[in-house]
């Protein structure tokens, strides 16, 4: 067990944000008592989120946006939701739906991320270049794509960077804490009986021997090795010397080749939808003939993603062994439309025209639209409370009448003179109700009967005369 919650200790993360999935693991551990509860909680909460909406990332024009944002951890829990992390556990399964998705033609990842754990790490990598094969995978770096981020970004097509972006910091580190400085003052010994020397090695509860951090070392220079190669496999452009930890701003992380384009995401956008006008406004139907059950059928029968394409892109029958796909009679069908005249294709390409700054246009204007909806809705929002708001101002009159009389009636219970409150601002007659209220509620019990400084047994009676007595008498008392 201890050597698996060491594994997760090991990070590819950017500097100045490891002690934040440090903060975020160790409060993970701490409440783990109540995660059953709470996990129960955040199940219900997705499934109303996934009742809510369709898709768990935005659809434009063929495109999936797919966020990447955030430290990245194995797995999704209530806490990593709470404190804004990322999970390859959730990343998967975006990814597995954009696959499946017959709108999706193409997949654009929207990244911002430090990076973070190694646990999960590699196989979302593996799975981000086999969705590629099937259908386009590209990155857009909005603010960083470092350390276990670029690894991910590097498993795309290309990588765009907006120019304030940071890219790089291609690195492993581990971190170890040591806790028995605080153990021995508070007179706590740790006695292990383990079954070798390497057993448990980075127990917080020493101190880390010279072995000890040589064995560590060693393990990082391996993971580091294999961080190197995945990238080269990748993208064989980038510059080794990025390969000492560094990050780069976009423009010079271009020169090193760790980004193919710096330009604004609109831009990208754009250039992603001209090409897909380029294409015939679709991308291959028999890649995007996958749907969520074959998915599930090939990981039941043992399939690897890697083998849902087969040659020349028969996808669909690779999935599914009851799929045939003719490609001879495929053939002869475009053979037949194209004999008969223009494809539907082209007859769409003719009625837009030449016009290539088409599709940024109907982008923008998708957006603007967004936007005016939401100014809409806070114009409504902003009308309704002009309202409550004048009819408060119209009742402000009267209620300060109510008020000033409440105050005055208080003063006369107490013997004290009424006060001219006329012209008096609501903010200083508030003020002035609850100094009158308070000295009020002193004087008076509830009910409304004068709290008296002796009781009516301890006053002396007054003396009755007789002349006293016969007055009280005629009058019948």
């Amino acid at each position: 067990m201890e050597q698996n919650k060491l594994k997760q200790r090991v990070y590819l993360i950017a500097e100045g944000y490891e002690d934040e999935i440090l903060t975020l693991e160790n409060r993970i551990l701490e409440l783990q008592g109540d995660a059953k509860a709470l996990e129960a909680y955040t199940v219900q909460m997705e499934d109303e989120e996934r009742e809510e909406k369709k898709r768990s990332f935005e659809v434009f024009n063929g495109v999936a946006i797919l966020e990447i944002k955030g430290p990245l951890v194995a797995r999704t829990t209530w806490m990593s939701r709470m404190m804004g992390a990322m999970s390859y556990e959730d990343l998967r399964g975006q990814f597995i739906e954009a696959l499946s998705d017959g709108e999706v033609e193409r997949i654009l990842i929207d990244a911002d991320t430090p990076g973070g754990q190694v646990n999960g790490l590699s196989e979302l990598s593996t799975l981000i270049k086999t969705v590629g094969k099937i259908k386009p995978v590209d990155t857009y770096v909005a603010g960083g794509l470092l350390s276990a981020g670029y690894w991910l970004g590097s498993a795309t097509d290309r990588i765009f960077a907006s120019e304030t972006s940071f890219v790089g910091s291609i690195g492993v580190v581990v971190t170890h804490t040591s806790y028995q400085g605080m153990l021995e003052k508070e007179g706590i010994k740790v006695t292990k009986i383990k079954s070798g020397d390497k057993k448990q090695v980075g127990s917080s509860e020493k101190d880390l021997s010279k072995e000890d951090k040589e064995y560590l070392q060693s393990q990082v220079n391996d993971l580091f090795s294999l961080f190197k190669r995945h990238v080269l496999t990748n993208r064989a452009q980038v510059n080794p010397d990025t390969f000492d930890g560094s990050e780069y701003l976009a423009e010079k992380a271009l020169a090193m080749g760790l980004v193919d384009k710096v330009m604004a995401f609109d831009d990208v956008m754009a250039q992603l939808m001209n090409e897909r006008e380029s294409n015939g406004g679709t991308q291959n139907m028999a890649k995007k003939g996958l749907t969520v059950e074959q998915i599930a059928a090939a990981a039941a029968s043992g399939a690897k993603l890697e083998d849902l394409e087969l040659a020349g892109g028969d996808t669909a029958s690779a999935v599914d062994p009851d799929v045939d796909v003719d490609a001879d009679a495929e053939a002869n069908a475009d053979a037949e439309v194209s004999a008969e005249g223009e494809t539907e294709a082209d007859a769409k390409a003719d009625d837009k025209g030449d016009d290539k700054g088409a599709p940024i246009t109907v982008y923008l204007e998708a957006q603007l639209a967004k936007m005016t909806d939401k100014v809409s809705d806070l114009t409504v929002e902003n009308r309704e409370m002009k309202a409550k708001m004048e009819k408060l101002e119209g009742l402000l009159p009267e209620l300060k009448t109510i008020v000033s009389e409440a105050i005055n009636r208080m003063q006369v219970a107490l013997g004290m003179s009424r006060i001219d409150l006329e012209g008096m601002e609501a903010e200083a007659l508030i003020k002035q109700y609850k100094a009158s209220s308070e000295a009020f509620n002193k004087a008076f019990k509830p009910g409304g009967l004068l709290n008296k400084t002796q009781s009516d047994e301890e006053k002396p009676k007054a003396k009755v005369t007789n002349i006293d007595q016969a007055r009280m008498s005629a009058v019948g008392l």
